[in-house]
């Protein structure tokens, strides 16, 4: 998003073209957010390219494919960075639904830990705070809706 919370497009599904390119300086580094308009599969293949040091050649890497599955009723987890370096993380809540925040360090559909205890929903935001650790790992987060039985 710019200064004034327009978003800034940079590929989108009305068709692929030599327009859809993301440029990044030598020794850069830049973050991007996903958005998707509907619920459905969605599948993407990037690739990478650039030239060697000396400018003397330049090098394009294999396509890398990613598959975002999109659900009808997923729930809105918004993550932010503390100042302190910690992790703020917020969902809204309905009244009586219960809650479980789970991260995994290696995104592969296995390995999720809860993140403290569920939570019963109130009907407000749900916030959660997770203390600064090594910034230098990938850590990935979920929040599942838990089915409540029913005594």
């Amino acid at each position: 998003m710019d200064e004034f919370g327009k978003s800034s497009v940079f590929f989108d599904s009305d068709g692929v073209g030599s327009a859809d390119v993301f440029r990044i300086a030598v020794g850069g580094c830049s973050h991007q957010n996903w958005g998707f308009s509907a619920p459905d599969s969605y599948e993407i293949a990037l690739r990478a390219s650039g030239m060697l040091a000396t400018g003397s050649e330049k090098v394009l890497s294999e396509d890398v494919e990613f598959t975002f599955v999109i659900e009808a009723n997923a729930l809105n987890l918004s993550v932010a960075l503390r100042d302190d370096g910690a992790l703020f993380l917020s969902w809204p809540s309905e009244r009586s639904k219960c809650y479980q925040l789970e991260s995994t360090f290696v995104f592969n559909g296995e390995g999720w830990q809860a993140e403290g205890e569920a939570f019963l929903g109130n009907a407000q935001n749900m916030d959660f705070v997770i203390p600064c650790r090594d910034q230098g790992e990938a850590r990935f987060f979920r929040l599942r809706e838990l089915v409540l039985e029913e005594q």
